[in-house]
């Protein structure tokens, strides 16, 4: 078989007899690969033999189609090479683009997840928002890589620069892609919360013993936000704000907790999914609490039976708060609740004035109390000890009575002192006809 080549054959060639016929005989060793019938050795150039060119050119030269075989070309070195070297070559070729494409695609791949974690981190994205991110990003890329390149490496494009910038534009849209499905990741991620500033300070009576607010909340519609007395398991809801009518609630968990007249740290939290959330708790502050309230019947005897009472001097007396809350009477001092435990008591006046369920008239001496009171006069202005005594003796063994002099005031009740003084420890009763009334001075009225 000839090897030689005087001049072109093909498409606008010379076409001399002698180069047509080599060129025919070379070509049929591929004729069966290239889907056509073997080529009649008679040296004449044909439609058919232009085109088994241009297809060997295409598929074993890997070149742009000219249709024509020009001596000493490399269509003309592979034609001679033969099958055997043409098929090696190719199947070479068709490896080192397989590899040049599984290798663009793992540095596409790469930069898809070097850009999500960057995105991941610039969002605060946890683990396993980063895991979803990527996974996705990650989807996209390979689907676009297939669309693009085709789920078989080997039927791919053979150009290496198209491979090249093919993967760059596919990374640039991985990029832009990830930007938006950072939007979606980012709303199943956890919110993230700090901690709460909670400010609050003490207030008096009417306007509702604290004042409390909250700032820093998350963005978690769902989260609760809870007053925390100093203690995790007392909690008051105040996800609305803190306002005075939570007085009542409040004051509950400080009873249940037993934090009366101490400084207690207060806290604010937030939930999450329903659970304290302790990642949220708030920087204490520290304020004072009422003292214990009066829990008994308001009534001589009845706040006499509280031991927790003590004497608080002459002219300092509490007084029971007559409008209850949850039931209980709490002590106050003269627009706010008593917060000092050493004063949760009374003066003899403000002793008498409470258990008459009385919060006024009792600044001075015993007949401004006898006149808010109401009190009726039994003929005892200013009497000797004799004078009281014989009456207690008589028409005064039953009845409630108020009963005072320049430095004291009592109550009698059938018969029965009641008292707060300091030399009696607080709370006292004697009888009223052996009691020691001073000589002279005495006051009676009856209630």
């Amino acid at each position: 078989m000839a090897s030689r080549l005087t001049a072109s054959v093909g498409r606008g060639g010379k076409n001399q007899p002698d180069d047509v016929k080599t060129v025919q005989d070379l070509i049929n060793a591929f004729t069966g690969k290239l889907g056509f019938s073997k080529f009649k050795p008679d040296g004449k150039t044909s439609s058919n033999l232009e085109k088994a060119i241009g297809k060997f050119q295409e598929e074993y030269c890997k070149t742009r189609a000219d249709y024509r075989v020009d001596p000493g070309r490399a269509t003309f070195n592979a034609l001679v090479a033969g099958l055997s070297r043409a098929e090696a070559d190719r199947k070479a070729e068709a490896q080192k683009i397989v590899k040049m494409i599984e290798e663009q695609q793992k540095k596409v791949l790469a930069l898809v997840r070097q850009q999500a974690e960057q995105e991941a981190k610039a969002k605060g994205f946890d683990t396993a928002g980063l895991k979803a991110l990527f996974s996705q990003a990650e989807k996209y890329a390979t689907d676009q890589w297939a669309a693009t390149f085709g789920k078989d490496p080997k039927s791919a494009p053979s150009d290496p620069q198209q491979i090249v910038k093919n993967g760059e534009r596919l990374a640039r849209e991985a990029r832009e892609r990830i930007a938006k499905l950072s939007q979606e990741v980012e709303k199943t991620q956890p919110i993230k919360k700090t901690p709460l500033i909670l400010t609050g300070s003490p207030t008096n009576i009417s306007n509702g013993c604290f004042s409390f607010k909250v700032t820093g909340q998350s963005a978690d519609k769902a989260a609760r936000i809870y007053l925390v007395p100093g203690k995790f398991n007392l909690t008051l809801d105040m996800t609305a704000g803190y306002n005075k009518s939570m007085m009542p609630a409040l004051f509950q968990q400080i009873d249940n907790g037993g934090l009366w007249g101490l400084n207690v740290p207060f806290f604010a939290v937030e939930t999450t999914n329903g659970k304290v959330d302790m990642s949220t708790v708030s920087k204490p502050i520290v304020l004072r609490t009422p003292v214990a309230p009066f829990k008994g019947t308001v009534s001589l005897s009845g706040i006499g039976a509280d031991n927790g009472m003590t004497y608080t001097g002459n002219g300092k007396g509490r007084y029971l708060h007559t409008s209850k809350i949850n039931g209980w009477y709490f002590l106050r001092y003269g627009s706010d609740f008593e917060r000092d435990p050493k004063m949760r008591g009374f003066d003899c006046i403000t002793f008498v004035g409470s258990a008459m369920g009385k919060m006024s008239g009792m600044a001075g001496r015993g007949d401004g109390l006898a006149a808010e009171l109401g009190a009726t006069k039994v003929d005892l202005e200013n009497v000797a000890k004799s004078a009281v005594t014989d009456y207690f003796a008589g028409d005064g063994k039953s009845g409630t009575f108020i009963c005072w002099w320049a430095t004291h005031c009592i109550a009698v009740k059938n018969g029965t002192v009641h008292e707060y003084s300091q030399s009696k420890g607080g709370y006292n009763t004697k009888s009223a006809v052996s009691y020691g009334w001073p000589s002279t001075g005495n006051y009676v009225r009856k209630l």
